[in-house]
């Protein structure tokens, strides 16, 4: 019988695979969704190495019809669906003025709309299993708009709005909704590491004290 599925959307290199990592070696199996198949293949070969069942799906996130593919391969397949983590992003450096409709439609269709659009599907798949966690990558842009990422802290004060109000919704349902609010940068040399995002996503999705969790 094949583990529970942990679904991670938008992995990388080394946030993807920790975060990948940590909920592979507590019995779970792994589907890392994203654009870029090369980085996909070297992300699941890294975790299939480590002898964590990891496959990877390549799709345009922009497209609502491959995302709709996703969950209904694998409920075709039959697998249950412990977690979705979100991690999409597009980055753009650049400030209000520089912005216009077309650029910042661009960056909201990948940093919230593909977001709402997984949640929409997956949360059929909750719905039939009867639980289900939605865990999606915040930032402190959210909190405190950054001149130089203007576009960013559009998208994610607009992510971060969707998550709560969409945690109220299901409040009490078993399905579980967090928003991990990364506030510092994220590096091996920094005070927050790649393993220590990947353990408080862990904790998130035991524990589901909180909406909200913050490093």
């Amino acid at each position: 019988m094949k583990n529970p599925l942990i679904i991670i959307i938008g992995p990388g290199k080394t946030f993807g695979v920790d975060i990948a990592r940590k909920f592979g070696l507590n019995g779970y199996d792994i589907l890392l969704v994203g654009k870029n198949q090369d980085k996909l293949k070297y992300c699941s070969e890294l975790l299939n190495g480590n002898g964590i069942n990891s496959s990877f799906l390549s799709v345009d996130l922009k497209s609502e019809d491959s995302i709709r593919s996703i969950f209904i391969n694998v409920e075709k397949e039959g697998r249950s669906v412990a977690a979705v983590i979100f991690n999409a992003v597009t980055r753009r450096n650049s400030k209000p003025s520089e912005l216009n409709g077309e650029k910042l439609i661009g960056d909201f269709k990948v940093n919230v709309s593909v977001a709402v659009e997984c949640f929409h599907v997956v949360s059929q798949i909750f719905q039939k299993q009867g639980h289900g966690a939605m865990l999606f990558t915040g930032g402190g842009v959210a909190l405190k708009p950054s001149l130089e990422a203007a576009s960013m802290s559009l998208c994610k004060a607009a992510l971060r709005n969707y998550v709560l109000n969409l945690a109220h919704e299901y409040s009490g349902t078993g399905i579980y909704i967090g928003l991990l609010t990364i506030t510092k940068p994220v590096s091996e040399t920094s005070d927050i590491n790649f393993r220590i995002v990947a353990d408080c996503f862990y904790r998130m999705f035991r524990e589901r004290n909180d909406t909200e969790y913050f490093l």
